[in-house]
């Protein structure tokens, strides 16, 4: 089979060599892992040529069968989100353990992730932490932060706030937003530490700056509130934008709010109405209940021009 694959393959070698800017007649080494790894994932992101799920799975596939460890993850993901095959969970946790019998972080992060979630498997957080470890001593943040969220939330293993924190900071020092801005709220809420919102400012924005729209948004509150800083509506409105730019409801909530309490900026139901049908648009109920009200009130002075 594996001979009938790579025949019918062949007859793609000297276009790709030519879109590539190889020279014609350059021998590519069909049988090396790594191009045909390559090969996939120029078919896979339609780097250079169209967009092929199915020729980059063919390339996938003869390179994880020479224990290429990052196509057998590719192939995991592929499975497990059913790009260009039927979504398997079963075949997607196969490949994901092959490769992390090659001590793949990605693919020992997705297998913790799949115990934590139940996908294919039985629910078990004992099971998801030890993977997450696995990841983790690899360096993997996502892991990291991830095995900070178990020891906040008691998730297979005792709930412990100075754990979690120790790995938020772990995560944190690799620039991972998420673990930036749940040490932000560790400090806003005084979770296993002393409650300190000049503290959480300051890891809000850190995540903020890489546009982690949660962190914007609670900026956003801190200004909004004074809370850590001296109150500021035109800086609480700067982050809530930037945070509604990323269809963050709560905060296009907020901004409907402002504008309709006029709080920093002059009222405008029009305006409030603008932002409260955003949320809503994403099911978020305080929105939807603001719209029936700010309705009436521009009902109300419609009316009101017009019987002048």
């Amino acid at each position: 089979m594996k001979n009938i694959i790579k025949h019918i393959l062949l007859t793609c070698l000297v276009t790709i060599s030519v879109i590539a800017g190889d020279p014609i007649g350059r021998v590519i080494d069909m049988d090396d892992p790594e191009t045909q790894f390559n090969l996939g994932n120029m078919y896979c992101k339609g780097h250079r040529f169209e967009q092929n799920y199915k020729q980059a799975m063919n390339w996938y596939l003869l390179a994880a069968e020479q224990n290429h460890s990052g196509a057998q993850f590719v192939l995991g993901s592929m499975y497990y989100n059913g790009y260009g095959v039927e979504k398997d969970d079963d075949e997607a946790m196969e490949w994901y353990l092959l490769a992390a019998e090659q001590n793949h972080s990605g693919a020992q992060f997705n297998i913790g992730s799949m115990y934590f979630q139940g996908d294919g498997v039985e629910q078990d957080d004992e099971e998801a932490m030890k993977w997450y470890r696995l990841a983790a001593e690899q360096n993997n943040s996502n892991a990291k932060f991830n095995i900070g969220n178990m020891y906040r939330q008691g998730y297979g293993v005792e709930q412990n706030y100075k754990e979690a924190m120790k790995w938020y900071r772990l995560a944190a020092e690799q620039n991972n937003s998420n673990a930036q801005f749940n040490i932000g709220n560790m400090y806003h809420h005084g979770d296993g530490v002393e409650q300190d919102d000049e503290e959480a400012m300051k890891w809000y924005r850190l995540a903020a700056e890489q546009n982690h729209s949660g962190a914007q948004f609670n900026l956003g509150n801190m200004y909004r509130q004074g809370y850590g800083v001296e109150q500021n509506y035109k800086e609480a409105m700067k982050w809530y934008l930037l945070a509604a730019e990323q269809n963050n409801s709560n905060a296009q909530f907020n901004i409907g709010n402002i504008y309709y309490n006029g709080c920093g900026v002059e009222r405008d139901y029009e305006e409030a109405m603008k932002w409260y049908l955003l949320a809503a648009e994403q099911n978020h109920s305080g929105a939807q209940d603001n719209i029936d009200k700010t309705y009436r009130i521009l009902k109300k002075i419609n009316n009101l021009y017009f019987e002048n």
